[in-house]
């Protein structure tokens, strides 16, 4: 940790990162300021001070505290204020729109490369960005030791080749693998036998939510929010917790996490109503603003049995395999999520909410 937090701190003074510390140099800065007291010690303090909290959020904390946990303002990459990153890109105050998470931000208050790093680099005259391209595959030497480029297709369709030194693959999780197996990078993995690497370990997240609907009088406003706003427990997270009795491994964050209430996707209603049609809509309409969601975000192992290979039948527009998931949960996922409940449902109960 203490050779990878000078680069936490540095990424997170590009990202305008929101939060509170808890200890700065081995000092206790955080402590009745919000700050997580199972944290490690920092270098510096955020760039930004802690978003204000939604009501829901507000909620959360007041019952966690009533349960006896050690609820924190949850860290953010949404800016709390105004804000000018090293590179010089500027960054909004967030405004809580409520549509953060799946959507690009206009007000640039939500950390991404368009907001924090693009402004900088189209400055370099040695930059160009490309757009509308879509990489094919990754060029290799014939003994496959080097990358000498990329081939991809262009905007007008166009096949394309471009040559270079350094080939940096950074297309998120599933791309980097379904690009490597596309262009014979390391052995693939193979389930039956425990060889190769590519595909191999794939790890998920292990979600377990309860969702709260109060009476008329509770107002939580989901249709504001911001990304990753919100506070959250770390008591039972990773190895805070003593998992003698508990027969599993790993550990979960619990939070309240605002970003905005999505149509369809983010209505709960009381049990017994119909999943559609006119008694739907009024129990959407007697419960949307009076409901919160509470999530313990759970750690996934790696199984052999959980694995990412080029699919043998399907094929995308370009005629290549398309990448394949397989996956399953496994017991040790089935457990820590039931145990995960248990120790978050007494917040829940705590709120005196109408229905769970």
């Amino acid at each position: 940790y203490d050779e990878l937090e000078p680069f936490f701190d540095k990424a997170e003074k590009v990202f305008g990162t929101s939060g509170t510390a808890w200890s700065i140099k081995g000092k206790v800065v955080g402590k009745g300021r919000g700050g997580n007291a199972f944290a490690p010690d920092r270098s510096d303090d955020f760039p930004l001070p802690a978003q204000k909290n939604t009501w829901s959020a507000q909620l959360f904390e007041k019952a966690a505290l009533e349960v006896g946990y050690h609820p924190y303002n949850l860290p953010s990459a949404n800016t709390s204020d105004s804000y000018t990153n090293p590179y010089g890109a500027q960054m909004g105050p967030c405004n809580f729109c409520g549509f953060c998470s799946g959507y690009a931000c206009y007000m640039y208050s939500k950390a991404s490369p368009n907001v924090n790093i693009l402004p900088a680099l189209r400055q370099e005259k040695r930059f160009e960005l490309r757009t509308n391209a879509n990489v094919l595959k990754v060029n290799l030497t014939d003994d496959k030791s080097r990358a000498t480029g990329v081939t991809y297709v262009d905007g007008q369709g166009r096949e394309m080749e471009q040559p270079a030194d350094l080939v940096i693959i950074g297309a998120f999780q599933f791309h980097n693998v379904h690009l490597m197996l596309l262009s014979g990078i390391g052995k693939p993995y193979n389930p039956e036998t425990g060889e190769g690497v590519v595909g191999r370990n794939f790890a998920y997240q292990n979600m377990t939510t309860i969702k709260a609907i109060f009476d008329k009088g509770t107002y939580t406003n989901p249709f504001i929010g911001a990304g990753g706003n919100g506070v959250g427990v770390d008591d039972f997270n990773a190895d805070n917790f003593d998992h003698g009795a508990a027969g599993f491994v790993g550990g979960s964050p619990f939070w309240v996490n605002q970003a905005g209430t999505k149509p369809i996707s983010g209505f709960p209603v009381p049990p017994g109503t119909p999943a559609w049609g006119s008694k739907w809509k009024a129990a959407v309409a007697d419960t949307y603003t009076h409901h919160l969601s509470m999530d313990a975000h759970g750690a996934h192992q790696s199984y052999r049995q959980n694995y990412l290979d080029l699919d043998p039948n399907y094929k995308n527009v370009f005629g290549q395999p398309l990448l394949r998931m397989t996956f399953d949960w496994q017991e040790n996922d089935i457990k820590m999520a039931q145990f995960m409940f248990d120790k978050m449902a007494p917040i829940a109960k705590a709120m005196k909410p109408k229905y769970i």
